[in-house]
């Protein structure tokens, strides 16, 4: 993988070969909402692991083609697109779509929560983002494979997908393998991520970053969230909810072992707070309160968001961590 990086990085970026058709872009945020893969048609169904793959459409913002491919016995077998594999609802079937036109993403289900459900548990959708989710939460923040002039003088670069691989998994499996090609007019990228699904789901990560030229601000191990009202917004709102976010605070572990928490506020204009340091143990994204009666939103169920924490493998060196707050 680390070797399609490179030869990728050596090729100046192609931005017409990741361009869909027409009808799909265009395709309005209901209209995407109506396209569903159909579960009956997942891969691993009748192999007796416990995982299933289940690819996303492309079409609306998601405009990226990401080549999905099985690996088998050490074979990457691509998964061909077909109309087939999705219910389409009340959008017309598209028709004359290349079984070459990829994904947009896939997302993963196992059986996280009961043995007869399947839930997701991890799934790639967009740029380079992923989300996981840990035994009894709901989908909340979404983690970033890079970050790329995120807040600086020049405007933000969004790291896409070109290919995902996932290790065909077993009968016995317990951890899934996914690997990545990612690409950018700056950079190509190599990763490999180790799902562990379980009351705390956890991905390994592995990544080269080959760049095309000079980069102003990479951001390692990004994350993104919402937040519009918390406990220590005194605005008066209208909104009958006390919070909403899906996150409260930055939480770290200084490479000296400190421990510091930053609540997260909403401001009126942007605001970029950073954090030297050097050899940083942890940081993330978090939802430390649990409380319904702090939310009170049966549908969005805020208290079950989850929190990301990222642990650094090995020393980091001198850098900053950054929390920017958008308005």
């Amino acid at each position: 993988m680390v070797e399609r990086a490179k030869a990728l990085a050596n090729q100046p970026f192609d931005a017409e070969s990741s361009k869909i058709p027409a009808e799909l872009s265009k395709l309005t945020y209901d209209s995407y909402r109506e396209i569903r893969f159909r579960r009956d048609k997942a891969s691993w169904r009748d192999g007796g692991s416990d995982y299933r793959l289940l690819p996303f459409h492309l079409g609306f913002l998601h405009d990226k083609p990401v080549q999905v491919h099985i690996i088998n016995h050490g074979n990457a077998i691509p998964i061909p697109f077909t109309t087939g594999l999705f219910e389409y609802g009340k959008v017309p079937v598209p028709k004359g779509l290349s079984p070459a036109l990829g994904f947009a993403g896939f997302a993963v289900t196992t059986n996280l929560n009961d043995p007869k459900i399947q839930d997701e548990v991890i799934s790639f959708l967009g740029a380079s983002y992923f989300r996981l989710i840990g035994r009894g939460l709901r989908y909340g923040l979404s983690a970033r494979s890079l970050a790329l002039d995120v807040g600086g003088k020049q405007p933000e670069e969004f790291p896409f997908m070109r290919a995902l691989w996932v290790e065909e998994p077993s009968r016995d499996t317990t951890d899934l393998v996914i690997y990545a090609l990612l690409d950018s007019p700056s950079v190509a990228g190599a990763y490999r991520y180790v799902v562990s699904p379980g009351r705390e789901t956890s991905v390994d990560i592995t990544a080269t970053i080959i760049p095309r030229n000079e980069i102003e601000r990479l951001g390692i191990a990004p994350l993104t969230s919402m937040f519009q009202a918390g406990e220590g917004d005194l605005a008066q709102r209208s909104d009958f909810r006390p919070e909403i976010h899906d996150s409260d605070g930055l939480m770290m572990q200084s490479g000296s072992g400190e421990w510091i928490w930053r609540p997260i506020r909403n401001p009126k204009a942007l605001r970029i707070s950073s954090f030297g340091d050097k050899n940083p143990r942890g940081f993330g994204l978090m939802q430390r309160d649990r409380d319904f009666g702090s939310y009170q939103d049966l549908e969005a169920r805020y208290e079950a968001r989850p929190g990301y924490w990222v642990t650094p493998q090995g020393d980091w060196g001198d850098g900053r961590i950054d929390l920017i707050e958008i308005p």
